[in-house]
């Protein structure tokens, strides 16, 4: 993904007009850069109004991830437990991601840490039976959280039924009190499935539960 491509997206995120000579100050490009990263937010799934006099917007405002302030509204324990914090703009999946780090040796668990991946854009991600999950750009949320279980697989019983009750917790804590779980693994709001969970191993102890809640929707292909 282009280094600019998150800078302009930041900028537009307000739902506000932005002039092209306004942008390309910004990025220190020139306007005829700033139309093509335009037409590269587009690629990405999200609708960019071009009005002329006015500049470009986005349809609709975004909020993009950002690990300090994720990790400013952590409380101290949870903080102090997660060793590792990734934000991915775009991958393939979250929790294959986090395979791959713990087989290169570029992850490493810690006893009574975690870790988490979050990606902007998720493009194959997986759902049950096969499934393939693709999320929109700066839409939705996909995560993985990697944690050791010494205990071993014995350990893991009532995993996912655990990690869906903090889900929803947490949901609820937020407001979203309409927020339940379905199961196995879905969680839904109004009737309608707004997210989604699993768990899985890697060896004999690295346990990973992929969290996908959407604030809008994910569309299974």
């Amino acid at each position: 993904m282009s280094d600019l491509l998150r800078p302009l997206v930041a900028i537009l995120a307000d739902g506000h007009f932005h002039s092209g000579s306004e942008l390309g100050a910004a990025l220190g490009i020139s306007r005829a850069g700033v139309w093509k990263y335009i037409a590269k937010v587009a690629d990405q799934g999200l609708e960019v109004h071009s009005v002329r006099g006015k500049g470009y917007r986005l349809a609709e405002r975004v909020s993009l991830l950002d690990p300090a302030l994720i990790r400013r509204e952590l409380d101290a324990l949870t903080s102090d437990r997660l060793h590792h914090l990734e934000v991915l703009e775009i991958t393939d999946s979250t929790n294959t991601h986090a395979m791959r780090a713990l087989q290169d040796g570029a992850l490493k668990p810690q006893t009574g840490g975690f870790a988490v991946y979050l990606a902007e854009r998720q493009t194959s991600g997986k759902g049950r039976r096969g499934r393939q999950w693709v999320s929109q750009y700066g839409r939705h949320i996909a995560m993985t959280l990697v944690k050791q279980v010494d205990a071993g697989a014995s350990g893991t019983d009532g995993m996912s039924l655990v990690v869906g009750l903090g889900v929803i917790r947490a949901l609820h804590a937020l407001g979203i009190t309409q927020a339940g779980v379905k199961w196995p693994n879905d969680i839904v709001c109004d009737g309608k499935k707004t997210g989604g969970y699993s768990h899985g191993n890697h060896g004999r102890c690295d346990r990973f539960m992929p969290v996908a809640d959407r604030h809008r929707h994910q569309y299974p292909v």
